[in-house]
């Protein structure tokens, strides 16, 4: 862990190797393990590592929203939009007030032409952010909002 914390994602993924060569792990322990190094992988831009390591994470502890969390995030660095926004719904139906969840899902929406989900979503996130007091993100989703509404209004 210290070794994600400074940056040394390389160490950390090996220290992560060798702490699921332990003996006795339970599953929280194991799917713990995963993620955070399919974490380190994603901050190396392995996005097909970490996207393996967050699904064997998942498959130890399917009630774990990070987990499918970062893996939304891996799916929509590899351009696997769908993917992504089926991960992202997943966290939304574990933990409804997931603001940065919601956004992310609006944005790919957006980008696969999918307006009025879009809008609905980053409108899920303003009030999170709102409701959280994330007065910055409050206020850059809103302005999301309005870029999205400018547009289809010119387009017509």
């Amino acid at each position: 862990m210290a070794q994600f914390e400074q940056g040394a994602y390389l160490d950390a993924i090996a220290d992560y190797e060798q702490s699921l060569q332990q003996p006795g792990l339970d599953q929280i322990a194991l799917a713990e393990i995963y993620r955070d190094r399919g974490l380190a992988k994603l901050m190396l831009t392995d996005q097909v590592g970490a996207i393996a390591d967050f699904s064997e994470s998942i498959q130890f502890n399917p009630a774990d929203a990070e987990a499918y969390y970062n893996r939304a995030c891996a799916y929509h660095r590899q351009r696997d939009l769908r993917l992504a926004i089926d991960d992202f719904t997943q966290v939304l139906a574990q933990v409804p007030n997931h603001a940065e969840a919601y956004r992310s899902r609006g944005l790919i929406r957006y980008q696969l032409g999918e307006k009025r989900q879009a809008i609905a979503d980053l409108q899920q996130a303003a009030q999170h952010f709102s409701n959280q007091g994330a007065a910055i993100a409050y206020q850059q989703t809103l302005n999301l909002i309005h870029q999205i509404e400018a547009v289809a209004f010119a387009i017509g």
